[in-house]
């Protein structure tokens, strides 16, 4: 008979996983202050951009001597987001260095390498541009560097459709890993934007840059998944997993647009945006019912997925509450206030912890969903030939289970 193994196997090396869940926690941080900005109106606290990492430290004096929160929020949030950029690119190149076809591995390291030159080349350029026109010129857009990093970026998704396309154990996470780094640039030029054209276009990029970020958090959330060591015996039953999938997929959908939704309520108040918000939270809540009874109901795929079910559950409860309270405090208000446009009211200290608390809970629910989503779709670990035949009879045998066996 088959035995199983004593212990899992590790396709990803153990500090690149590690370095996964630190890069995970440090987007969460950068959620974090991105809601508190949000919640303070603060975004604008200072309008110069780019700044240097170190920004905050040279001009201590700003926060230290004067009552000025909003600057040292606003920086600490770009510094975090550096932060985030450096271990988004580590942990990209350290993904495709363990790739083992050296041609791709190559392709994707040399993908990389030019789509972060070209970046910093681009910031460069931003710098330049914002210090003419602070010296009274016309705004100059970033004409050289700016189609080069697209190019670039084209390169490292084509390298990734290339990994995916191939049989390579641990290619979803070097793909996942790739796209994370994209996901952070960008996210980083929508921030950056955010504060340069705040004149032209106001608070609209504000809302887009908070609607990317959760995207962004999704996928570094994914890698940790992705990198996780896996066993031979971790697939679910056949049918348990094909509903899951196509239920976690909903899921995961129909969460980013609940946060898309709150994001743009948030930043603009729309009527539209609320009724959507709403409407779209019983959608979710329904989806999170059908995962829930599909995952209690079968004992195999509990014992797999029992924690992720809980925590989806418990999510979801705290969320709800959360965001009636979220909703009462910005639009149900009586007295005085309720005379006031919702983004000229007073902010009180518990509808900022309410209403922060419920944006960060919505981040932690797309990050459970997308973890489950990506742990019902991750077959178990491929296994090579001559230790699944050793636990068998019969070769034959072992060579439709090895067949059949796969591995993301």
């Amino acid at each position: 008979m088959y035995a199983a193994p004593e212990s899992p196997t590790r396709i990803v090396p153990r500090w690149l996983r590690a370095w996964s869940v630190l890069t995970a926690l440090a987007a969460g941080t950068v959620v974090v202050l991105g809601s508190l900005i949000t919640t303070f109106r603060v975004g604008m606290s200072d309008p110069v951009w780019p700044t240097e990492p170190w920004f905050l430290v040279v001009n201590s004096h700003v926060w230290v001597q004067e009552p000025a929160t909003g600057f040292l929020i606003e920086h600490t949030h770009r510094f975090v987001a550096w932060g985030i950029g450096l271990f988004a690119a580590v942990l990209a190149f350290g993904a495709w260095a363990t790739e083992p076809d050296r041609n791709l591995k190559w392709r994707g390291l040399i993908a990389l390498t030019l789509l972060l030159a070209a970046y910093l080349g681009l910031h460069g350029e931003m710098g330049a541009a914002w210090r003419a026109r602070k010296a009274g010129g016309e705004l100059q857009w970033p004409l050289n560097t700016g189609p080069v990093c697209a190019l670039a970026a084209l390169g490292v998704v084509a390298a990734c459709v290339s990994s995916a396309q191939g049989r390579s154990p641990g290619r979803w996470f070097r793909v996942v890993a790739a796209l994370g780094l994209v996901a952070v640039m960008v996210q980083g030029l929508l921030g950056g934007y955010r504060v340069f054209l705040d004149q032209l276009m106001g608070t609209q990029l504000a809302a887009i840059h908070g609607s990317f970020g959760q995207v962004t958090l999704a996928l570094l959330a994914a890698t940790v998944v992705l990198s996780a060591p896996r066993r031979r015996e971790d697939t679910l039953p056949f049918s348990d997993r094909s509903a899951l999938s196509n239920l976690t997929v909903a899921l995961v959908a129909g969460v980013v647009l609940q946060l898309v939704w709150g994001v743009w309520v948030r930043h603009l108040a729309s009527p539209v945006a609320q009724r959507l918000h709403i409407l779209t939270a019983f959608a979710v809540v329904g989806l999170v019912v059908a995962v829930l009874i599909r995952v209690f109901k079968s004992p195999p795929t509990r014992a797999h997925l029992g924690g992720y079910a809980w925590l989806l559950g418990l999510i979801v409860v705290g969320q709800l509450v959360l965001g009636v309270e979220a909703y009462l405090g910005k639009f149900a208000l009586t007295g005085p206030e309720a005379l006031k446009p919702p983004e000229l009211r007073t902010i009180t200290s518990y509808g900022a912890v309410v209403r922060t608390a419920h944006t960060l809970l919505g981040a932690a629910l797309l990050t459970t969903v997308v973890a489950l989503a990506v742990r019902v779709a991750r077959g178990p670990a491929v296994v090579p030939l001559k230790a699944v035949a050793d636990a068998f009879d019969e070769p034959t045998v072992a060579r439709q289970t090895y067949a059949t066996a796969g591995a993301v």
